[in-house]
């Protein structure tokens, strides 16, 4: 699951080196859409085979402002407008602050979110 967190990237075998039957959790911060000045987290999960028979997890994590994502997208507006304590209750947290899992492929959210921050 994610949780708090300070490292930049970080990969495990959860359940000993060498066990294919346990899946390799990685977690990847965007590059790009990885902001100094973030209030939010939203984070993709892709699971894939890989060749051991085993599976690896990826969370795909985007530290952005809510600001932005509600000046572009309804949902995102009505979301973040308003109360925040229903949002800051229920949501998880990475880095302290609220985190959101998206459910769309990795490549959407990468290809929307890019759109948004870097029109053009």
């Amino acid at each position: 699951c994610v949780c708090d967190s300070t490292p930049t990237a970080m990969s495990a075998d959860i359940g000993g080196s060498g066990s294919s039957s346990m899946p390799r959790f990685v977690e990847r911060r965007s590059q790009d859409l990885w902001l100094a000045d973030r209030d939010i987290v939203l984070y993709t999960i892709t699971r894939t085979q890989i060749p051991d028979g085993g599976e690896m997890v990826v969370y795909t994590m985007y530290g952005l402002r809510k600001s932005t994502l509600a000046r572009v997208s309804e949902f995102f507006a009505r979301l973040f407008n308003g109360s925040q304590s229903p949002l800051t209750r229920a949501s998880e947290t990475y880095d302290g602050l609220p985190a959101i899992r998206l459910r769309d492929q990795v490549d959407d959210v990468d290809a929307f979110l890019r759109a948004i921050h870097f029109p053009g």
